[in-house]
């Protein structure tokens, strides 16, 4: 029972040391700065994916926003949701959409190599003035999760909020 025990804690170790999620993104340089404005934003993000984890498209916008309002930049108010009040010319819209989702559930075989529980997403990102729509920057957030079936998600969600809150910072 010992073997077995140690085995298995061993094991589980393995798996875990060779899970490993890997986010990336590229965003637009933005002309304007994001100081300039006094609120953010962020709307619910909308899928063009199949099968993407409905739940994910609120958890992602507000993870942006708690992260956000956890820096304390200037901005008067940030939001997840429509923000009343302050002069749209001063408010800036957070928009997200999934592109690509490869859910973790499948087996695939790809350049030799048999792989099983990946989980892949792509996400565009767009920051608009809110009195007309302009587009402020745009960019694209990447998420790959190689052994979600050790779960994951809230890890990966967390990463992909980062990518947004660090172009944010880098550009306010």
């Amino acid at each position: 029972m010992k073997k077995l025990t140690i085995t298995l804690i061993f094991l589980i170790f393995a798996f875990n040391s060779c899970a490993n999620i890997q986010t990336t993104s590229y965003f637009s340089s933005s002309k304007v700065k994001l100081s300039d404005y006094t609120a953010l934003e962020i709307h619910e993000f909308e899928s063009a994916a199949e099968n993407f984890p409905e739940e994910a498209l609120t958890i992602i916008p507000n993870l942006i926003a708690e992260k956000l309002r956890e820096k304390k930049l200037k901005f008067d108010k940030v939001s997840f949701g429509e923000i009343e009040g302050i002069d749209q010319e001063k408010t800036l819209v957070l928009l997200g959409e999934i592109t690509k989702y490869i859910g973790g559930g499948d087996v695939n075989y790809s350049s030799g190599n048999v792989k099983f529980g990946e989980v892949d997403i792509n996400i565009d990102i767009v920051i608009l003035q809110k009195s007309n729509g302009r587009d402020i920057a745009s960019g694209e957030v990447s998420s790959l999760n190689t052994a979600s079936f050790l779960g994951g998600a809230d890890k990966m969600y967390n990463q992909i909020a980062d990518e947004v809150v660090k172009y944010i910072l880098k550009n306010y």
